[in-house]
């Protein structure tokens, strides 16, 4: 991979002269960050990328940059604020990923008719996850946003995915549950191999072509620890020697989420995964899913099933990195005359 670099600090430019100053959240923005977080006309431009569909996955809130701002600058320096006239009219928020081979664009905040920093804004976050290794940065908007200024940022667009949620108390029909086993270590090409069957290419070339780009994907690791607050298990299914169905359950104390990945030939076996997803799911609290827009089984089965639809995210990456051929070494006959 090569590394591809970023647009130097810059200040907007408008008709009118200088625009909006784009920067790291400082301790000093505390006394205008209230001001912009309770204003009417701010709008959130993205849709919470998963698993923050659930209550546990750790929302924005004014509470949370206050205690950014005043935190190390290893932190602050991801957050970002548009300033202009003297008020915040722009935030935007980076995260990475556990190995930070990939970032998310997590939040992304304009005041009405300030959208003309949100190209600054996403081309800093680049910059700095750029700079700390990154390869991809991912932004997910809500349907309704126009996307001219992401697409100057350098984003493309590459999939969407639909939002469901199952309401706490909501009766499924009965059905028999397709059981599944534990995810293990020896499972990983095998899944490997099942995302490269079960997801079409011009998506896994804008996320993952090689083994370490898909395992930079995840958020965490793949055996992940339960905790007393928040309880992430995988589970696979098996046929023919191979893994034809992945499911990932995150439970926490107000919500629950899953996610589930089948293999094209097996798709028949998507309710019977769905329902084995479930029974590990408790009836106390809401139970969340995505399912992308090549999902058409898994679609139909979660709406015949009662699943709510809440929201539909249109998915973009920046790429910071391309991919150029790597040498080899191959062994040569030597012939003695």
């Amino acid at each position: 991979m090569v590394a591809m670099g970023g647009g130097r600090e810059r200040r907007g430019a408008g008709p009118l002269g200088p625009g909006p100053v784009v920067r790291p959240l400082r301790p000093t923005d505390l006394v205008m960050l209230p001001s912009f977080w309770r204003d009417g006309d701010r709008r959130e431009l993205t849709v919470p990328p998963w698993p923050r569909v659930c209550p546990e996955g750790g929302d924005l809130s004014l509470g949370s940059l206050f205690a950014a701002a005043v935190a190390q600058p290893s932190i602050r320096a991801r957050l970002w604020v548009a300033v202009d006239g003297g008020a915040i009219v722009g935030v935007a928020r980076g995260r990475p990923r556990s190995q930070g081979l990939v970032w998310d664009v997590s939040h992304l905040y304009v005041r009405a008719g300030s959208e003309d920093v949100v190209q600054t804004l996403l081309d800093r976050v680049c910059q700095q996850a750029l700079s700390e290794g990154a390869r991809r940065v991912f932004l997910e908007l809500r349907p309704d946003v126009c996307d001219e200024a992401v697409r100057r940022a350098g984003f493309t667009r590459y999939c969407a995915r639909e939002f469901y949620v199952l309401r706490e108390g909501v009766a499924v029909q009965p059905g028999a549950p397709l059981a599944g086993r534990r995810r293990s270590q020896r499972d990983e090409v095998p899944l490997f191999l099942l995302y490269n069957a079960a997801v079409p290419l011009p998506v896994r070339t804008a996320e993952a072509m090689t083994r370490e780009e898909w395992t930079a994907l995840y958020r965490g690791r793949y055996q992940r620890s339960p905790s007393l607050l928040r309880e992430c298990q995988q589970y696979v299914w098996d046929a023919d020697d191979a893994v034809v169905g992945w499911a990932e359950l995150l439970v926490g104390q107000r919500g629950q989420c899953f996610e589930i990945l089948v293999h094209p030939r097996w798709e028949d076996r998507t309710e019977g995964m769905v329902r084995f997803a479930l029974a590990k799911c408790s009836p106390r609290t809401p139970v969340f899913t995505v399912a992308r827009e090549y999902q058409a089984t898994l679609r139909e089965r979660l709406d015949a099933m009662g699943f709510e639809a809440l929201a539909t995210g249109r998915m973009y990456v920046r790429q910071l990195a391309s991919r150029s051929a790597q040498p080899s070494l191959a062994p040569a006959v030597a012939r003695l005359c």
